[in-house]
């Protein structure tokens, strides 16, 4: 059992923080940002049911009257005496509908608490610096860094013995104290002696990336009856210590908590929650599979007890569904140890590792989490403690590490313009085909940008100094970004040879890079990236040009965590026609004619009679079209109707018994 330790350690009900620190190669994100409209909020949703009464709050505050009898408002000594909270009430300006006014904040839009509209408190460091104006860093009011307090009244908790502090926020994380970014500006401390020392300190937001935000409607809730019950001096004050963006506060509480009660929480850098593949330690979290390279996985977490009575039996469980159906339910074996108020139980014991699960077949693939406890040694009530639903991809190509959600987006404005890179690593375990690659771009990408696609073995990667040996590229294919790839959010690669043929790849680890040539910044490049699952250490890399080296990410941050690139590899029907040993006997007498097509097709065969069947497919190995015929002597003609079929690249393949012929068929 591993302690949980406040303040160094603070529970929430979101994602913790997970660092991809791999021997120092980590880089701390830069100030010039842009919107990323398309980034979405994930957040866990924590259900807790126990034996005791519901939670009542004895102690609340909406700022329905402004700041409220007896709070006040301080700035750091040495700090500019304009760095202050705000108030935004009905009647203010600007008023309860303007968030952060700050030139790179992202977003305007107010916190949305339950009573924001009668209002809220904003610290708004991004205007306070520069006013709204793009560029004019410390021209505004009161340049940064800035230290404020919002500071509440005193509160007696006299013969209260557990007690919750719960507040809703909105926050966009930037730097904290000293401007690092591998820290938060957001903090809440508590003191016991009516404000003459403050001893105990809750950190708020390590689990949210640099230049990301919470959801603007983020409620947190922690346990401080270990340092506040029976005070009866007591007052807590929100601590805003760092550089940019901004932090809204409203609708405070306390609560008498529960006597048995359990949140999903981080520890020492491990996830509340964590999703494993074999076959090897260290292989890349795949959001998306293809079936033939599916693979074993096992599950994980961590969890904390927050009552103030101790929690026994504890275990976990993995629900895994195919739509509606149960597919099989995973299970750790049960803790039967006491787990005592703060205590956290951790991932070394809630875990499947001795029943790892490797999906039957194609599918999308939802589990949860389920934590169960008992509230008394002898077995009382089963307390329940259940994840939000993530899913899981198996299809007959794709293969990728993200889980189909765009978190945030990252590009040439972070890593140094032309030459700049991302990588993202796929493990094969079968030799496999690969026909084609897709990056998925955020919207905020400037047409006119090109993009060379890369794909390396990973055993060329030496270092992150040296990169890749020179010449050791398997394939490397060059494309402009059009304005239909920005709206369609994608650009595919097609790895294919004039005849349709794919790369041939051993089952072994590969890179996918993306090297990006913006114009010297004129075409902005950005790609997507999924921050689910924290990915294993350096299976994404990424180039940035201004210190002309390698990083496995962003210090502190899932800023660059899962690239949303999708492989396209062979699906099974395909594999059939593309051998790993001799290469295809090739068929003579064919021809196909008109390329490029927009209505139909003629096959020509003026070869030997017998069976044919001609194939096409798509990029990702689809098939589309089969037609089997016979020729008796002369000159035969297949036609294939193509109105119907999308514009692109197709491979269109013709077999007689051992013997192929195929071709890269255009369609307009």
């Amino acid at each position: 059992m591993k302690k949980f330790l406040l303040p160094v350690a603070a529970l929430s009900l979101a994602f913790a923080a997970q660092a991809q620190e791999v021997g120092g190669n980590t880089l701390a994100e830069q100030k010039r940002q842009i919107a990323d409209p398309e980034a979405q909020a994930r957040r866990t949703v924590v259900v807790s049911h126990s034996n005791a009464a519901p939670e009542a709050p004895f102690y609340t505050e909406d700022f329905a009257a402004g700041l409220p009898t007896g709070w006040v408002i301080e700035v750091a000594p040495g700090l500019d005496p304009d760095g202050v909270w705000a108030y935004r009430g009905p009647s203010t300006t600007p008023g309860v509908n303007a968030g952060s006014r700050g030139a790179y904040a992202a977003a305007n839009d107010p916190i949305a608490s339950p009573t924001f509209s009668n209002g809220y408190f904003i610290f708004d460091s991004d205007f306070l610096d520069n006013a709204g104006i793009a560029g004019n860093f410390g021209g505004g009011v009161a340049a940064s860094p800035h230290t404020s307090h919002l500071v509440s009244s005193t509160i007696d908790l006299t013969g209260r013995s557990s007690v919750d502090f719960q507040f809703s926020q909105y926050y966009r994380r930037f730097a904290g104290p000293g401007g690092s970014q591998a820290v938060v500006a957001t903090y809440v401390d508590f003191s016991i002696d009516g404000g003459a020392t403050w001893p105990y300190t809750l950190t708020i937001n390590t689990d949210i990336p640099v230049n990301q935000a919470t959801a603007d409607n983020d409620r947190k809730e922690y346990p401080v009856g270990q340092w506040l019950a029976n005070q009866s001096n007591v007052k807590f004050r929100f601590r805003f210590d760092g550089d940019y963006y901004f932090w809204m506060i409203d609708d405070i509480a306390m609560d008498a908590t529960p006597d048995y009660r359990m949140l999903f929480s981080g520890w020492r850098g491990a996830p509340d929650r964590d999703i494993i593949y074999g076959p090897a330690a260290g292989s890349a979290t795949m959001g998306q599979m293809s079936n033939k390279q599916k693979r074993s996985i096992e599950f994980d977490c961590n969890v904390a007890s927050t009552g103030a009575a101790p929690l026994h039996n504890t275990r976990l469980f993995v629900d895994i569904y195919n739509g509606a159906s149960l597919v099989t339910t995973l299970s750790s074996t049960p803790h039967n140890g006491t787990v005592g108020f703060l205590d956290t139980l951790g991932f070394d014991t809630l875990n499947t590792y001795a029943t790892p699960w490797t999906p039957a077949g194609m599918g999308t693939y939802d589990f949860r989490f389920r934590v169960l406890a008992d509230s008394a040694s002898s077995g009382g009530t089963v307390l329940t403690l259940i994840s939000d639903t993530n899913s899981l991809f198996v299809t007959d190509s794709v293969m990728a590490q993200d889980f189909n959600f765009f978190s945030n987006s990252l590009g040439t404005d972070q890593l140094g313009d032309d030459l700049s890179a991302i990588g993202a690593r796929i493990d094969l375990v079968e030799p496999d085909r690969l026909f084609a690659v897709e990056v998925v771009l955020s919207t905020a990408t400037v047409p006119g940008g090109q993009i060379e696609l890369t794909v390396y073995d990973s055993a060329a990667f030496i270092d992150f100094t040296t990169g890749f040996i020179p010449g050791s590229a398997i394939a490397t294919k060059l494309q402009t970004v059009s304005g239909q790839n920005v709206a369609a959010r994608f650009i595919r690669f097609d790895l294919t040879d004039a005849n349709g043929k794919p790369l041939s790849l051993p089952n072994a680890s590969y890179f996918i890079v993306a090297t990006f040539f913006s114009n010297a910044g004129a075409n902005l490049i950005r790609v997507g990236n999924d921050a689910t699952f924290a990915q294993r250490p350096e299976a994404s890399i990424m180039y940035n040009t201004d210190d002309a080296r390698w990083y496995s990410g962003f210090s502190g941050s899932r800023a660059l965590n899962s690239p949303l690139f999708r492989a396209m590899m062979c699906p099974d029907q395909t594999c059939q026609n593309f051998p790993f040993s001799a290469e295809e006997l090739q068929l003579e007498g064919v021809s196909v004619y008109p390329n490029p097509a927009t209505d139909y097709v003629e096959v020509e065969l003026s070869g030997n009679d017998g069976a044919y069947d001609v194939r096409l497919f798509d990029l990702s190995g689809r098939e589309l079209h089969f037609g089997a015929f016979e020729k008796n002597g002369g000159t035969a003609v297949h036609r294939l109707d193509v109105s119907n079929i999308a514009s692109g690249i197709y491979v269109l393949e013709v077999t007689q018994g051992n013997a192929l012929r195929k071709f890269k068929l255009n369609i307009r």
